[in-house]
């Protein structure tokens, strides 16, 4: 049982431990911030990327759950951002493995490889989101890749057996990195981005795109094997970072300032992206950012939910709206589906404070917690 931790906003030093399923032994603890106690060679190289004592409240949690590929034997997480998250100048340097993707030996938790996609990040990029595991074609050849598309509004795309750098694309608004000096603002080689001066927080105040909550937040996106794409919810919105002093009190937020979002300015998009390329096939605007995750199916579907309470059933192939049902309360969860007595069901839970179970019969298309006022809806298909 491989698990992360959370706290990065607290001044942790972030870990993914394995435990064992039958005795509830520690079998290994990787450090998502290296230390000086580090005998690893590749985690003494880490370290350098952190200036004096900084590790110690260095951050990284890596509180989504990973990915396995069962065929190469590798863990792949998603580690979140250095802490403070707002003040860079109290940590200089790169500050590995924290904004990265790390693979690991599962067995017993040995490094492989890491991409880190927002090197000394200040604008709390967390890079936790799922990593999605597809095989693609690249100049006439079949590559194991993996994609993600992270907090700072890329969608990127790695080699999963070594993590070299396949491409990086925006998927929503991005002023962070220069874009003069790249390739839409990464270096097409090694994927590292050219940073934006006029883009650091200041103690005045700097608007920066996307903001703290990203161009997509943990909430997972799906990927369709016929059509090639991943489904994306994506977040339309920047935010005024500021940045002040930092002052590290055990069980206080560590932050180093803050961030306010810029009113009237929020929306939504549910993008298809061609997992070779980065290309956007369809793109649909939503009026209210989309935060709730995407299942997509064999039969040509992909459903995800809306912050106005929308169901939505769309076209694979061509982002249309083939139905919808208004739930009553805004979606955050990921639908799901099953088969009962030889039909198909969706699922999906609705509200924004905990769950609900049970089973939908014909005469209640859904059922309500009255403690929480969260909705369970079940559908079913043709």
């Amino acid at each position: 049982m491989i698990i992360g931790i959370s706290g990065a906003e607290y001044g942790i030093r972030g870990f993914i431990d394995a435990y064992s399923a039958q005795t509830g032994e520690r079998v290994w603890r990787f450090y998502t911030v290296p230390g000086a106690d580090d005998t690893d060679e590749q985690a003494k190289k880490a370290l350098e990327t952190w200036e004096g004592q900084t590790w110690l409240t260095g951050g990284g949690s890596a509180w989504v759950t990973g990915t396995y590929d069962p065929e190469l034997n590798l863990l792949y997480w998603g580690v979140g951002n250095p802490s403070p998250d707002f003040n860079g100048e109290v940590r200089p340097g790169d500050n590995l493995y924290t904004c990265s993707i790390l693979a690991l030996n599962p067995d017993d938790g040995t490094y492989r490889w890491h991409f880190q996609n927002s090197p000394h990040d200040q604008w709390d990029y967390d890079g936790v989101n799922e990593p999605l595991l597809v095989d693609i074609e690249r100049d006439g050849k079949q590559v194991k890749a993996l994609v993600q598309a992270h907090r700072n509004g890329y969608f990127y795309c790695l080699n999963r057996e070594n993590g070299q750098f396949i491409y990086g694309q925006p998927f929503c608004e991005v002023t962070w990195t220069d874009q003069e000096k790249g390739v839409k603002g990464l270096d097409p080689t090694t994927g590292r981005p050219f940073i934006n001066p006029a883009a650091l927080p200041t103690e005045e105040g700097t608007r920066v795109c996307p903001g703290a909550a990203g161009g997509k937040e943990w909430n997972p996106m799906a990927y369709h094997p016929g059509t090639k794409c991943a489904y994306v919810p994506v977040i339309n919105n920047c935010a005024k970072f500021t940045s002040g002093k930092a002052f590290f009190i055990k069980g206080q937020p560590y932050w180093g300032s803050s961030l306010t979002l810029i009113e009237n300015q929020a929306s939504g998009s549910f993008k298809a992206i061609d997992v070779a390329t980065g290309e956007i096939k369809w793109d649909v605007s939503t009026r209210s950012p989309m935060v709730a995750g995407v299942l997509a199916t064999g039969g040509g579907l992909v459903f995800t939910g809306d912050a106005e309470g929308f169901l939505t059933a769309y076209d694979a192939d061509t982002g249309d709206d083939l139905w919808h049902f208004q739930c009553g309360s805004g979606h955050h969860a990921s639908p799901i589906t099953y088969t009962l007595d030889g039909r198909q069901y969706v699922a999906v839970a609705v509200g924004w404070g905990g769950w609900t179970a049970g089973f939908v019969g014909d005469g209640a298309p859904w059922l309500r917690d009255a403690r929480r006022g969260n909705t369970l809806f079940v559908f079913a298909l043709p």
